[in-house]
Order: structure tokens, then sequence, then C-alpha cells
């Protein structure tokens, strides 16, 4: 018996075709997974981060009514989205956030003429997120603002209620007022994490104010002293005051900047001068819950 061998290419070439398909399909995903997936997440991040901005806006506005009808508000519940999912089917990570109350990060001090130096403190409400693809950001609420602080610095993207009255009279003097804003909690309801969204309640709590006159300086101390100045020097720029960091300027309507750290001091006048400047203070205490349910 004679056995034949017959070559045939059939086989060969099915087995090479299919491994092509199989790598045409993993270069494809590898490229979908390297390339589109980050810049999908980057973009979902960036979209988060704009929420947020939208939501302490939202925090801001709820506080501003707490502020303006005192006792006759009622608890506002807004809303905070820490952070998103990964995709459903492609590998990507989650991203986290958390938001607390921090007590005692800002904190004002007014020196006078003829009375004692006056401090107060005050707690903020902060959100830091954990992206893995966009820039990390932190929102604050800080004494009225909110600052926006990432790591090529910080801005102060909404201001907080300060006004500058210029009366240009014979008996030079220029009025400011000052509404600040105190963050308090109760204990363990100041700090949460994760991802999602969670109701924050905020609600009115008291209020004070009191009036100062002739004062010399303002100190303010804070994580984002930068923010601060430049809020300052705008604002009594366009009250028509003068900056100038001659100490030996005798002119009331001159002010300049010291700074030492955190710390950022505004000083009326020029060394000599007779310092005509008044400050209306008031501070809103409001309560704010950042955890599941309302505990009075």
């Amino acid at each position: 018996m004679v056995r034949r061998i017959i070559t045939s290419n059939e086989g060969v070439v099915g087995i090479v075709t299919a491994f092509l398909i199989v790598g045409l399909i993993v270069i494809v995903f590898s490229v979908v997974q390297t390339v589109y997936v980050p810049q999908w997440m980057k973009e979902n991040e960036a979209d988060h981060m704009e929420v947020v901005a939208d939501q302490f806006s939202q925090i801001k506005f709820a506080i501003d009514t707490h502020c303006q009808f005192g006792n006759d508000s009622k608890p506002i519940t807004t809303s905070i989205n820490l952070g998103n999912k990964e995709m459903p089917i492609l590998s990507s990570s989650r991203s986290y956030g958390s938001i607390e109350i921090l007590p005692e990060q800002f904190i004002i001090s007014i020196s006078g003429v003829s009375f004692p130096t006056l401090t107060t403190a005050l707690n903020t409400l902060k959100y830091s997120s954990s992206n893995a693809y966009f820039l990390d950001q932190e929102y604050i609420f800080e004494a009225g603002a909110i600052i926006l602080s990432q790591y090529q610095g910080d801005t102060m993207v909404i201001k907080p209620s300060f006004s500058v009255d210029n009366h240009r009279t014979d008996d030079f003097k220029f009025n400011i007022s000052i509404d600040l804003v105190n963050i308090i909690t109760i204990e363990d309801e100041n700090y949460i994490s994760g991802y999602g969204i969670y109701p924050i309640k905020t609600q009115y709590e008291s209020v004070i104010e009191f009036a100062k006159y002739r004062i010399s300086n303002l100190t303010i101390q804070s994580e984002f002293p930068d923010s601060w100045e430049r809020f300052l020097n705008n604002s009594f720029k366009q009250a028509g005051l003068k900056y100038s960091n001659d100490l030996y300027d005798i002119h009331n309507e001159t002010f300049y900047f010291e700074k030492n750290g955190d710390q950022i001091k505004v000083i009326f006048g020029g060394r000599g001068s007779d310092v005509r400047v008044n400050v209306n203070v008031r501070i809103t205490s409001i309560s704010a819950q950042i955890s599941q349910g309302w505990i009075n």
C-alpha cells in the first residue's frame, strides 16, 4: 500500500487569519484603553469639577438666604457630588472627594486708636477632590467667600459681602462694612468622603454685630492670603483710596499691605497720620451638617 501525503494551505491560512484578527482586536483595545479612556475620564472629571463649582454656588446662595432672613429662614438642603464612578466596561479609576468643616481656619483682627485689638476666628467649609486624571482642585467657603485652590495657586471666584463707603469731607474718613459667616457643626457631622451625591443641610443660628471707629489696621490670617490681598486691594482702589507703601505718606486716604506667611495686614494711612477709618462687622453663624440624617 502506497500512502500519499497531500499538502494543503487551507488550515494554515485559517490559523493565521485568526491570529491576525485577535491581534487587531488587542491593538484596538489597547489604543482605546491607553489613549481614549484617559481622555474620556479626564473630560468626565473636568465636568465633575464644574458641577462642584455650581453646587458651591448653591451652598453660597443658601447661606446668603439664611443671613438675609435670619430667624425667619428655614433649614435648606443642598447637595454635593463628591466623585464619579469608573466606566462600567473599560478599565478606569474612580474619582473620590471629601468635604469637611475645618475649625478656625480664617482669623480676622482689627486694631484701632482707642480700643484693644479685636480678634475673631471662623470655621470654613472645604471640598477636596481626588481625581485620577484631571487636576485636583479644592473649593473653600471661607468667611462668605468661595475660593478655588489648585497647585498653581488660588483665586476668589465669589466675593464676600464687603463694601467701602468713601466720604470725602473736610474730616476725611471712610467706612468699611464686612459681613462674615462662621460655619458651625456638631461632633461627628463635620466630615464625609467617598463618591456620589450627599446632602448638606444648613440653618441659621445667630448673629453678632459691632462697630469700631478710627481703626489703624486690619489683619486677615488665611490659607489663601494672596486671594484676600487681591480682593482687598481691588475693593479699596475702587472706593477711591490710594495704595502707597511709603510710611511717611501723611495722607489719610492711603493704605498698604504687610505680608507675613499666611497673614495679610492692611495698614491705613502713613506714619503720623490721623487715621479716620471706621468698620462695621456682622458675623452670622450658620450650622451645617454634611452627612445623612438631620440632628438637632
